[in-house]
């Protein structure tokens, strides 16, 4: 026997992320998210419930003073 390490196998997503509880940030920023009211979270219920694991939604507050949320403000002003 050359190699007696088990062999690695590739599982189906579907078949490892059953059961799981997932972490999902979500920005509150108004095009995307509605002030608070957008379409983020119900689109994640309804994958939470096809998908049968379970989210935890993390909502970060919007910044315009962050670099990144003016690249982002400037790319979506751009097309």
């Amino acid at each position: 026997i050359r190699n007696r390490e088990e062999r690695l196998k590739l599982d189906s997503i579907n078949s490892t992320i059953v059961g799981r509880t997932v972490k999902v940030g979500v920005i509150k920023y108004g095009p995307f998210y509605d002030n608070g009211c957008g379409f983020s979270v119900p689109i994640m219920e309804a994958l939470k419930t096809s998908a049968k694991v379970n989210l935890v939604v993390v909502e970060y507050d919007f910044n315009s003073d962050d670099p990144y949320y003016l690249k982002m403000q400037t790319a979506l002003k751009d097309g």
